[in-house]
């Protein structure tokens, strides 16, 4: 079929589609008179591949509990009833050293075996029943963590002098994204905290009249949550007590002295 060319014989791809072939004839001419016709061997038109006009992901930023999708925009095939079919592939970035999530494969990606701190990102290929398109990749999201929780902290026991020891008892203590969580621990007397005081018992730090508190925080290999401050104890005086009693006498008649020897008064 005869199709008009532009300026300088240059035909756009509006006037032929894939599978015709093209040729062109040119036409000599000095004005007054036309040459012999001659005209080029046939070039076959062939698949063009379709492009994406942007490619990124939603949301942006997820926990480990959520998921996320990778969307296209402007899909674009010059090639007029190609079928329209991404090709999905998922990527992280981790320590800045990039991997393919294997059997990642869909629009959407569940975050669940990802870590806090991973970039994935997504790259989308065309394909349109023949050709497969370059990738086109979308900005990076972000993996963050779940912090634990903890319900409260129960300082005991209430009634306890400096001679004893108190322990803090966490309770409620919860890791939705499924870390190993744990609880670490500040001790404060009559509001100052306690140097090196790191466990959930203290003893030997205390005395009586004044108030002990413990603040517990939960925390996983990726962060802490939020710290919860126990019940305050006023600590109470201890008894006085012997470390020993002992009655001696040079003999053992009625006759005999007898003395009580009392210990040191704790």
């Amino acid at each position: 079929l005869p199709v008009t060319a532009g300026e300088e014989g240059a035909l756009t791809g509006a006037a032929f589609d894939k599978g015709q072939s093209v040729s062109c004839r040119a036409i000599p001419s000095d004005g007054t008179d036309q040459g012999n016709v001659l005209t080029s061997e046939s070039v076959m038109v062939m698949n063009t591949p379709a492009v994406l006009g942007e490619v990124s992901l939603e949301p942006n930023e997820v926990t480990r509990l959520d998921a996320m999708s990778c969307q296209w925009t402007d899909w674009h095939d010059p090639d007029a009833g190609d079928q329209q079919t991404p090709i999905y592939t998922w990527h992280i970035l981790r320590d800045g050293v990039e991997s393919l999530i294997t059997g990642a494969s869909d629009e959407t990606l569940d975050a669940a075996s990802l870590l806090p701190g991973d970039m994935p990102f997504c790259r989308v290929k065309t394909w349109d029943g023949e050709t497969i398109g370059d990738p086109f990749e979308s900005n990076h999201g972000l993996i963050v963590n779940v912090p634990p929780t903890l319900e409260s902290a129960t300082l005991g026991p209430p009634d306890s002098s400096g001679l004893d020891t108190l322990t803090c008892a966490p309770e409620g203590l919860m890791d939705t994204d499924g870390d190993e969580p744990w609880v670490t621990y500040v001790w404060e007397v009559d509001g100052v905290a306690v140097p090196a005081a790191i466990a959930n018992t203290l003893s030997s730090a205390f005395y009586d009249g004044q108030t002990v508190r413990c603040l517990a925080t939960p925390v996983d290999a990726h962060g802490a949550g939020e710290t919860v401050t126990s019940n305050t104890i006023t600590i109470v005086n201890a008894l006085p007590a012997l470390t020993s009693v002992d009655v001696t006498s040079e003999g053992s008649s009625v006759c005999d002295v007898y003395t009580c020897e009392v210990g040191e008064v704790l």
